[in-house]
């Protein structure tokens, strides 16, 4: 199959810009090997896995910034247990840096928690 140039190559252009990356706790030297590759600036958001700590969220933003990136570390409410952990974050966070953006969710998975919703944090 051959390749065609888009139709609008502005139009192209303008969907890909301002574009934001993912990644998680583990992914840090991935990022450190691939940090010349993506512009200075751009939003990379650190996922909240259940496998992984406190310790793992925040060292991932803390480089994502030491890289010159924006870190957006997601807070995920079910995953929480209490106000109190969610404090402990936000402080860590805040810490190194990158509590500038975040992204709340409810996330997954649904048990008894104190925050259930991202309406909770």
């Amino acid at each position: 199959m051959a390749h065609t140039a888009p139709a609008n190559q502005s139009a192209a252009v303008k969907l890909v810009e301002n574009f934001s990356l993912e990644m998680t706790g583990k992914d840090v030297p991935g990022l450190e090997e691939a940090r010349d590759a993506i512009p200075q600036g751009s939003k990379i958001n650190v996922t909240f896995l259940g496998n992984e700590d406190l310790e793992m969220r925040v060292s991932a933003s803390k480089a994502v910034r030491d890289f010159g990136f924006v870190p957006v570390p997601h807070i995920s409410a079910r995953r929480l247990s209490s106000k109190s952990q969610l404090e402990e974050f936000l402080g860590r966070l805040q810490e190194v840096g990158a509590t500038d953006h975040v992204f709340s969710v409810g996330g997954d998975p649904l048990r008894r928690k104190a925050l259930t919703t991202h309406r909770s944090l």
